[in-house]
């Protein structure tokens, strides 16, 4: 998630508030959502992660309930969305630590194994032809395990000076492995083709692109194991990477103009959805062109779950913060708005997310307003982008309600800015 730039007097509303009240939704945006995982195998089981939290939904949508930051007890880190193993045990990665729920998000551990600070959890994935084989990205190397991380049975270290933040794994082919990051300041990808009992340090080329500062993967096709697709850096500037030889060259599939936020397939590997602050985009040719699509226009992410595509949005621009579609999206209906925000998820009495999130739900509630309302957003800046993450619910006062909204206000005009600017 790109670091933030909030303009100073926004800056100064939000500490004011903060001073008065209680840590309520996010740091630094109004409440959308940002990721969505599916269950291998069970398209019904849904986890959202949200600036307000998280959301479970074992019924395709129809439900949700509430998970708070609290009850993760990551003392303040904040997870980079999470995936379902098959078996349905909810994985997420903080930078610190790998989180671990085997009750779909009614209690949370730590892996122990990476509680060291050589360790922690950078990025994890797992591939929907062997949905309990996971692997795990730290700052030593690549971890493998095969009951979904219970426990990892395989580890193979990295060399100095090679810094790895992103991990994807072949759908249909698990023992091919990728990671991206930097060696030596510039660009740089590892590759494994046997389940992380070995790897090779590869150097991409570009073509004719110069000045790519960083190298992001974002998925591997299922129908091909060697077509990687990336997300670089040049300048200001994020462009979509496309690899047919396993990331020994990579070739420019789309500049959106705009910052990136994923990347989804489906499941025959020919549909692309690239999710950007702004726009959400199609292919239909697995990435060769590329059309632009009308919703959603602010805060698109996109997940297919094989016979739907969700998408986020946010609600004062399409009335909606989480988005269904089954015509690959042309057209939207609501799965989710922020007024269907009124339970915490059903666990146990005993369970952390019910003792913790329960007394906080009501605050929350209460800082996003009744059903059906909408408070009117106050004027902000031109400039102004999205920056901080999840964060549980607290005791919510109109101050922190205000300033928050203040922020979603800001980022959604200063991607319209941007918007305009290109």
């Amino acid at each position: 998630m790109p670091p933030a730039s909030v303009s100073t007097p926004l800056r100064f509303v939000l500490l004011l508030a903060l001073a008065a009240a209680a840590p309520a939704l996010a740091h630094g945006t109004g409440p959308e959502v940002r990721s969505i995982a599916v269950r291998p195998g069970a398209a019904q089981d849904l986890f959202v992660n949200g600036t307000f939290g998280m959301m479970v939904s074992r019924d395709g949508g129809a439900s949700w309930g509430w998970v708070c930051q609290q009850a993760l007890g990551t003392g303040g880190f904040v997870p980079r969305g999470a995936l379902w193993t098959g078996s349905g045990r909810l994985l997420a990665v903080t930078g610190p630590s790998l989180l671990v729920s085997p009750d779909g998000g009614c209690s949370w551990e730590r892996h122990a194994e990476l509680e060291q600070p050589e360790r922690g959890a950078l990025d994890v994935a797992l591939s929907a032809a062997e949905p309990e084989t996971v692997y795990v990205l730290s700052a030593d190397g690549v971890r493998r395990s095969t009951d979904g991380a219970r426990a990892f049975s395989r580890f193979l270290g990295v060399a100095p000076g090679l810094s790895l933040t992103s991990l994807e794994v072949a759908p249909a082919a698990p023992a091919h492995v990728y990671a991206a990051g930097l060696a030596e300041g510039a660009p740089a990808l590892w590759r494994s083709r046997d389940g992380a009992q070995s790897g090779e340090l590869l150097k991409p080329t570009f073509g004719a692109l110069e000045g790519v500062s960083d190298l992001q993967l974002l998925a591997v096709s299922p129908a091909d194991p060697l077509l990687l697709y990336a997300r670089a850096s040049r300048g200001p500037e994020e462009l979509l990477l496309r690899s047919t030889d396993g990331g020994q060259s990579f070739r420019v599939a789309l500049s959106p103009g705009e910052l990136i936020e994923g990347l989804e397939l489906s499941r025959d590997g020919g549909t692309l959805w690239l999710g950007s602050y702004a726009h959400l985009y199609r292919s239909t040719d697995a990435g060769l062109t590329f059309e632009l699509l009308r919703e959603p226009t602010v805060n698109a992410c996109a997940r297919h779950d094989g016979s739907r595509l969700l998408a986020c949005g946010s609600e004062p621009d399409h009335g909606w913060s989480l988005g269904v579609s089954t015509d690959a999206g042309e057209r939207w209906t609501p799965l989710f708005t922020l007024a269907q925000l009124q339970e915490v998820a059903s666990c146990p009495a005993s369970s952390p997310t019910a003792q913790v999130c329960g007394p906080l739900l009501p605050g929350l509630v209460n800082a996003l307003g009744p059903p059906g309302s909408a408070p009117p957003l106050p004027a902000a800046p031109e400039e102004g982008e999205e920056g901080g993450c999840a964060a549980g619910g607290g005791s919510a006062l109109p101050g922190l309600a205000l300033a928050l909204l203040v922020l979603g206000t800001a980022r959604r005009r200063g991607v319209r800015a941007r918007r305009r600017a290109g």
